[in-house]
């Protein structure tokens, strides 16, 4: 059990390692044109201590309980959802090109904005989408959403017309979930009044 577990963190390292070195240096594509080297620094500093926001986190959970770690946690899970945009948007950008080089014989006279520049705008877009995304994410999880269904079942049951059954699932509480958020659910389930309750889920996170 131990040699595949260490077997998968070195691939998930290795793995993650090499996308934030490849965003990375895209970062550093666009940071060519400041001139301020101590915003250069700052930003490429902060942008290091997200990547290794969570796994420290993780480490340090196992030594001590503080709220740097919860902070640590918290801010590396934020560079995570940011991550997963910013790698869609840049894998889109390779299929735009190669959608326009098998197109591009219909578009020999059309003039196209310099690659440099493209690249540029096309970056600070994917980043800025990729942050808002996970702010709005971050948001919307926080709101509990009520699907009704109507169901029908052809069997009888003495006494019993109607039955209201409430199912929720993937509550994940933990470090990120706690009880104030649990207390807001209990409430809005209860005011459903539902005869039966269901967990289907993923009701707790790490430890």
């Amino acid at each position: 059990m131990k040699i595949r577990m260490i077997i998968f963190l070195f691939f998930f390292f290795s793995l993650y390692g090499a996308i934030n070195f490849y965003v990375f240096m895209k970062l550093k594509f666009l940071l060519k044109d400041v001139t301020n080297k101590l915003k250069h620094k700052i930003t490429i500093i902060f942008f290091w201590i997200m990547v290794l926001a969570y796994p420290l986190s993780r480490i340090l959970s196992r030594l001590t309980d503080s709220p740097l770690n919860l902070f640590l946690m918290y801010l590396g899970a934020f560079y995570f959802a940011c991550l997963f945009y910013i790698m869609i948007f840049i894998l889109s950008k390779y299929v735009i090109i190669l959608l326009k080089k098998g197109f591009s014989k219909y578009f020999k006279k059309q003039k196209y904005i310099e690659p440099k520049r493209f690249k540029k705008i096309y970056y600070l877009t994917a980043f800025f989408l990729s942050v808002s995304l996970t702010v709005y994410g971050f948001l919307n999880a926080r709101r509990v959403k009520v699907n009704r269904m109507n169901v029908k079942i052809n069997k009888e049951v003495k006494n019993l017309e109607k039955l209201k059954v409430v199912l929720i699932s993937d509550l994940h509480l933990g470090n990120f979930i706690g009880k104030n958020r649990l207390e807001g659910w209990i409430k809005k389930v209860n005011s459903l009044n539902p005869d039966i309750v269901i967990i289907a889920g993923d009701l707790i996170d790490f430890n």
